[in-house]
């Protein structure tokens, strides 16, 4: 008896734990977890003009450099890597902290600006100033939606914003453009906020 109870306290701490895939991916980010309040303020800051994301990073694992950046394609070409965060550590050690992104559109011109907090340390980078044509009219964007996995030294997608001059046939899984840049070459300008932990 005491085996079945036993039993049955794992399964459901694992059924608990294991709801967002947090105990199942040692090394991994994703969208901050917020209250309704804290939801509210977030999306009465964030509008068509402003967006503000926020991502929580923990590490089972050391390593020496955290980088964050914005990828910009053109017609499925990279054409230019804005930097965003990127620090580094003499000895590796395990990562954890909340990075927030903000996009600012506004006419002709996108930016994104980058802050990080981890272990008491601010960092920031108000970010660079991109122009769009008048082409690029329509546009589809987010953040990811799920805890994604942090392969050492491999690059993983937070964010894109794709942008067309009509409609957008396909937003498929974001870390597919990574892999596939190709699947960009339909839109004028397309941007993907990328992390790499090594």
């Amino acid at each position: 008896m005491k085996k079945i109870i036993a039993i049955l306290l794992t399964l459901c701490f694992l059924l608990t734990a294991c709801a967002d895939g947090s105990v199942l991916i040692p090394n991994r980010i994703s969208p901050k977890t917020l209250s309704k309040d804290q939801r509210e303020i977030i999306d009465l800051l964030s509008d068509n003009s402003q967006e503000l994301l926020l991502f929580d990073f923990k590490t089972a694992d050391s390593y020496n450099t955290v980088k964050f950046w914005v990828d910009c394609y053109e017609h499925g070409e990279l054409v230019n890597s804005v930097p965003g965060i990127e620090f580094y550590s003499d000895e590796a050690e395990k990562q954890s902290g909340t990075l927030a992104v903000t996009v600012h559109n506004a006419n002709d011109t996108v930016r994104f600006g980058f802050k990080i907090s981890t272990d008491g340390t601010r960092i920031s980078n108000p970010g660079e100033t991109l122009s769009l044509s008048r082409e690029a009219l329509a546009c589809a964007y987010g953040p990811i939606n799920y805890t994604a996995g942090l392969g050492a030294g491999s690059e993983t997608a937070l964010y894109t914003a794709i942008y067309s001059a009509g409609s957008i046939t396909s937003y498929s899984d974001m870390q597919r453009y990574i892999d596939e840049p190709e699947l960009l070459k339909p839109y004028p300008y397309a941007y993907i906020i990328k992390c790499r932990f090594n």
